[in-house]
């Protein structure tokens, strides 16, 4: 019987070492008015964050999208963006949008 406990915690431990606990990929695909982003995918939150602000790396597209999905992701960050809870995700030039 310490035979077994023994190999099932050993099994444990080896899986448990073996995982790969930072696996997690960050992906977005966006598109408004017709004008896409991309797929775009990331081994770490804070690269699909920086690229989220970055409006030349997403063809200058889906800025209210990627506003809205950085406020909601990435606003812990410290990440320079246009993008601002208050402004619902639109830049200053953006507002006649809102109209």
């Amino acid at each position: 019987m310490k035979k077994l406990t023994a190999l099932t915690v050993a099994l444990f431990l080896f899986t448990a070492c073996g995982s790969d606990n930072n696996s997690e990929t960050f992906t977005y695909d966006l598109t408004q008015n017709g004008c896409p982003t991309g797929s775009k995918s990331f081994s770490s939150r804070s690269d699909m964050c920086k690229s989220l602000a970055d409006d030349k790396a997403n063809n200058f597209c889906a800025h209210t999208l990627r506003c809205q999905k950085f406020i909601n992701d990435c606003s812990d960050l410290n990440i320079d963006t246009s993008c601002s809870p208050s402004s619902n995700g639109l830049r200053s030039n953006d507002s006649q949008l809102q109209k």
